[in-house]
């Protein structure tokens, strides 16, 4: 969708590798809690209330403004206390239920988000006639059978708000209905429909122009979706036509030089990883991929690995900035969502926290490796002829264990006049390697504890013609899919892993 599902659309969609922006405008404190797809925001202007989705017969609350802005959590408050105080009978209650949905779903919360959409859906179609909001709830449940692996039943919702807005003519959101038309581009395409892809995404593109004029960033968005579809149909002439044409777009608001300020998401130029186009580049080092972005003549080049030993994800970045301007790096922070093998935003780790696990975890098996290696014993047998101390004892055949009074056990086997002891004596040598071994592991995790602390990055400056490379670290065990966003200035460098 739109503005109401840029973060639930980023994650889905980006990672589905549909090219497609996913302006992601949070503040610094609501960052980290939303997830990052794709939505489709129009227009240039910086002017929140020019860009929303709403029509004039619908009411307007705060949450609407934070949802704008990317402020999920913000957006959850607002709508439950709206909720609060509207009665029973306030015709705004089905407004203020599905705005509280879209803020829940836009932080990754489906389970929570299906049950609000329950009575979102009695509240909206309980009232007397078909409106924007009936079109907006529709998204809503689209989105939320996305997210939920039910691609048909997302198309089918999808058909429904679009159905819904061609009915309600002029009183329906046009910006709505372009990402609406979007949406069902990307599941077309997640299908394998790629001409039927092309198709919604080209009618997007249309209306977008109409209505918006050329040169927006959604119009940009388009362009990328539908040369990639081109590109997939092999038609690579095409593609890079599109692909320099929204390249143009993006990087003529020079994002990446600007310093942050708080914006409408749709207002963010995100730089995604996309094969094909002129800024990007793949690389291999040490067998693992790495994507290069550059725009503005900064560059990031990326790779992702687990960390040993941990459910942690580490992301390689190195920024050269070979601009004339100093950058700001993380202004807000990076996020990391998980699409497979479910859709999760993954924390954000702290370095020194993690350090210090990684050393404790390494001191705690060292510990163990010490005690099991104090216990290392080695057989020593002897062989004597009689039965030394038994004088006259009949033979026994057999064994028999004993204690020899030292703490070691051993076992004696008297046949006839042969008596063979066997005992368990102290293993020297293997305890002195133990101990050794024991050494290595406590200081290798106190060396990779080091590393983590010295490599993580965090918010500061790139000088002009400098680079930097570090680590960032987020929670996210067993990951086989994933989208990292990293901030730079007023721009986002978007990746998805594995490559596609």
């Amino acid at each position: 969708m739109t503005r109401q599902f840029n973060a639930i659309a980023i994650s889905i969609a980006t990672a589905l590798c549909l090219s497609v922006d996913g302006a992601q405008a949070q503040t610094a404190g609501d960052a980290q809690n939303s997830l990052t797809p794709n939505n489709m925001q129009a227009g240039n202007g910086s002017n929140l209330s020019a860009q929303t989705s709403t029509v004039a017969n619908m009411p307007t609350s705060e949450g609407e403004r934070a949802l704008d802005l990317g402020e999920y959590t913000r957006a959850e408050q607002l709508f439950q206390a709206d909720l609060k105080r509207a009665t029973k009978d306030d015709p705004n209650r089905a407004y203020y239920q599905t705005g509280l949905c879209e803020a829940i779903i836009n932080q990754g919360r489906f389970a929570e988000a299906a049950k609000e959409y329950k009575t979102a859906q009695k509240l909206v179609e309980a009232q007397s006639s078909k409106s924007e909001l009936t079109a907006r709830l529709y998204d809503g449940l689209s989105w939320l059978a996305h997210g939920q692996g039910k691609l048909d039943e997302a198309v089918n919702w999808a058909k429904k708000a679009v159905d819904t807005r061609k009915a309600l003519g002029s009183g329906a959101s046009a910006l709505m209905m372009v990402s609406t038309l979007t949406h069902i581009g990307q599941l077309s395409e997640t299908l394998g429909q790629l001409q039927g892809a092309a198709q919604y995404y080209t009618e997007a593109l249309s209306m977008q122009d109409q209505q918006f004029g050329p040169g927006t960033l959604v119009a940009a968005d388009l362009q990328e979706a539908i040369g990639s579809i081109y590109r997939r149909l092999g038609d690579t002439a095409k593609a890079k036509q599109y692909f320099q044409t929204a390249l143009q777009i993006k990087l003529a608001r020079q994002a990446v030089l600007a310093p942050y300020t708080p914006h409408a998401y749709w207002e963010t130029v995100t730089l995604p990883f996309i094969e094909g186009s002129p800024n990007c580049m793949r690389k291999f080092e040490g067998g693992a991929p790495q994507l290069l972005i550059t725009g503005n003549g900064v560059t990031v080049a990326a790779s992702i690995k687990p960390v040993e030993a941990t459910k942690t994800t580490q992301v390689n970045i190195i920024i050269h900035n070979d601009s004339d301007k100093e950058i700001q790096l993380l202004p807000i922070p990076p996020s990391l969502t998980m699409t497979q093998p479910k859709i999760m935003m993954a924390p954000q780790v702290d370095p020194s926290k993690l350090a210090t696990s990684v050393e404790k975890k390494g001191d705690r098996k060292a510990a163990w490796i010490r005690f099991w290696g104090s216990q290392a014993t080695q057989t020593m047998t002897s062989t004597c002829i009689g039965q030394p101390g038994f004088f006259g004892y009949p033979p026994v055949y057999g064994t028999s264990m004993y204690n020899n009074g030292m703490g070691y056990s051993g076992w004696a086997n008297r046949s006839g006049n042969m008596t063979i002891m066997t005992q368990n004596v102290p293993d020297y040598a293997a305890q002195a390697r133990a101990l050794a071994r024991a050494a290595d592991v406590a200081d290798q995790a106190h060396q990779k504890g080091s590393t983590i602390k010295t490599t993580g990055l965090g918010p500061t400056q790139i000088p002009a013609n400098q680079t930097l490379s570090g680590s960032l670290y987020f929670d996210a065990p067993k990951m086989t899919e994933s989208v990292v966003r990293i901030p730079i200035g007023n721009a986002v460098y978007e990746f998805i892993f594995p490559p596609k």
